[in-house]
């Protein structure tokens, strides 16, 4: 409630304020209030921290490139959308190669997963070539299933088990 009043003060007497010296000092303490409460916000939220943080970061680079901020006279109505879509066409590609990356790391996983239930079926079936006997080629393939499946937990992949 304090900052409230604080705001109300200053805004009172900036709108009373002719010089205008004044009202820029003033007007830089209503500012330095907002960014005090954006500066808690992100505090509070490391997420919507990191997006700011990359908007800025974004628009460092766009000032880089181009020399200017974005202006509204860049493109008329039309343009922006044209612009828009075709950012978001590129998302999409950007979105779909992504999933596909991901899938083709599931299957890899899944994969492994099932090579080791296999083998581990076939030791108990008494096919064991290289080990010494069925129980140790079964306690091998076993725990390294166990092993690739809590991975895949780990990368954020549910398998399909035995059984599924």
């Amino acid at each position: 409630m304090k900052k409230r009043e604080e705001l109300r003060e200053l805004l009172e007497n900036l709108s009373c304020e002719k010089n205008l010296l004044a009202q820029q000092r003033i007007i830089r303490e209503i500012l330095k209030m907002f960014d005090e409460k954006e500066d808690t916000m992100n505090e509070n939220n490391p997420i919507i921290s990191s997006v700011i943080t990359k908007l800025h970061k974004q628009q460092e680079k766009g000032l880089k490139k181009y020399g200017a901020y974005v202006k509204t006279s860049s493109y008329d109505l039309k343009g922006w959308l044209q612009h828009g879509l075709e950012e978001t066409l590129d998302l999409a590609t950007y979105l779909e190669t992504a999933i596909q990356l991901l899938q083709e790391q599931e299957q890899a996983f899944q994969a492994r997963y099932d090579h080791h239930i296999s083998q581990k079926y076939e030791a108990m079936a008494g096919f064991y070539e290289g080990w010494s006997s069925s129980t140790d080629a079964r306690y091998h393939h076993a725990l390294c299933a166990s092993l690739v499946y809590q991975d895949a937990l780990t990368a954020g992949y549910k398998l399909k088990t035995e059984g599924e």
